[in-house]
């Protein structure tokens, strides 16, 4: 017989959901733990399975954080080809792995859980939508560049939240009588594996994609440092047409408005402190960020 605190067992759950039946018997019975990984709840949801409510943690795993890389050497790296665990440790390799992770991300987990029907035109959006990460989310272009119906493309960005491939970023609404932007921003969770699906590994990254790609680089790190020391903290973008863009605002501190820290994160290697705003390096703001110096 298992003891109370005997090690976690490791399972995939989500291609047999009667599993979970069994796992829900096993801990109530014997005191056995597992660990359940998955992509999604979409395939267990739409099968009605237990989902083990308020028996089981959700623990979200990231792409390597800098500050499990802790080398200078491949920030640019991360930069053009994202931090993906086998990218990193293959380097030589990022383009291929990154180009079959595409390709079996939508063979294998869109396909084969039936999440659309057709799956010619979710590929026509995930080139697209591809080409828009970290923009500004407009539904209506990436409709009308992927020749997809709006309604359809609304269902396919759900999808790529679902399955943990993307997620938004909410505007920050204050309400100061300025043109705020209303639109939320749109995140790949790694900016190789968003390069890949917009098709363009095998070409020279433009400058605006790599000001992307960093950006999406220092909110993942920001993301995952949020989630693995359980901050719990919210995110948003601010921004006026014409004259401010805040890329990410981090919520410090719930309801209370206190003095503010700014920080630019650049590729370079000085810091410079003016007032309230600090310019860091990537890697600095990184060590900063996990000693809890940022939030």
């Amino acid at each position: 017989m298992a003891e109370k605190n005997a090690h976690p067992q490791s399972l995939q759950a989500q291609r047999v959901t009667e599993l979970l039946n069994e796992i829900h018997s096993l801990y109530e019975s014997k005191g056995i733990q597992f660990t359940i990984t998955g992509i999604s709840a979409r395939k267990l949801k739409r099968a009605q399975a237990n989902l083990l409510a308020g028996r089981a943690v959700r623990c979200d795993l990231f792409p390597f954080a800098f500050a499990e890389i802790k080398d200078p050497n491949l920030i640019s790296f991360c930069v053009e080809f994202g931090s993906l665990p086998p990218v990193i440790s293959e380097p030589e390799m990022a383009a291929d792995i990154l180009s079959a992770y595409v390709e079996t991300y939508l063979k294998e987990d869109i396909a084969a859980e039936a999440v659309t029907r057709q799956l010619e035109p979710f590929v026509r959006f995930l080139r697209v939508a591809a080409q828009y990460h970290d923009q500004h989310l407009n539904v209506e272009s990436v409709a009308r560049e992927s020749s997809v119906k709006r309604r359809t493309v609304d269902n396919y960005f759900g999808i790529l939240e679902d399955t943990l491939l993307g997620f938004r970023l909410p505007a920050l609404q204050l309400n100061w009588r300025l043109k705020e932007t209303a639109h939320p921003k749109f995140y790949f969770f790694d900016s190789g594996v968003a390069r890949a699906a917009s098709g363009w590994m095998r070409e020279t990254m433009p400058d605006n994609w790599k000001g992307f790609s960093l950006e999406s680089l220092v909110f993942n790190e920001i993301r995952a440092y949020n989630s693995y020391q359980r901050k719990e903290r919210s995110f948003f973008h601010y921004d006026v047409a014409g004259s401010l863009d805040i890329d990410i605002m981090i919520e410090t501190q719930r309801k209370i408005l206190q003095r503010p820290s700014a920080y630019v994160v650049d590729l370079g290697s000085d810091v410079i402190v003016d007032g309230p705003l600090t310019i860091l390096p990537f890697a600095q703001f990184s060590e900063a960020l996990w000693a809890g110096k940022i939030f």
